[in-house]
């Protein structure tokens, strides 16, 4: 460590916290151009924001209402569908019936003239 230069380290130093202090000064002359920039908007850009946080709200709020509809919709279908298999069955039964009354309508016009053949 004898051929270490003491003169040209600390000079090196002092380079390097002139640079340094180069860059901070820079680096808070861009903050405060950005600063400057910002500040005749900042009560718009509050605004915004305001306006944003609104409509994500009502957003959701729709959202929640959709999926109700959707989910009321769903029920509702389901309750046609039943419905709709119950009118099915209702109108088997009925059809059977119908072939009921018509097979014993057969069966009385047969007695019929078979009564009317014996009279």
């Amino acid at each position: 460590d004898d051929d270490v230069d003491v003169a040209s380290l600390l000079s090196d130093v002092e380079a390097l916290r002139s640079a340094q202090q180069r860059a901070t000064t820079r680096l808070e002359e861009v903050q405060s151009q950005i600063f400057d920039l910002v500040r005749p908007h900042k009560k718009e850009l509050l605004t915004t924001y305001q306006k944003a946080s609104q409509l994500r709200a009502e957003i959701t709020g729709l959202g929640e209402k959709l999926r109700a509809a959707a989910s009321a919709a769903s029920d509702a279908q389901q309750s046609f569908l039943r419905k709709q298999e119950d009118l099915d069955g209702y109108e088997a039964c009925l059809r059977r019936q119908v072939g009921v009354v018509d097979a014993s309508a057969t069966t009385l016009d047969a007695i019929a003239e078979m009564a009317d053949a014996t009279a």
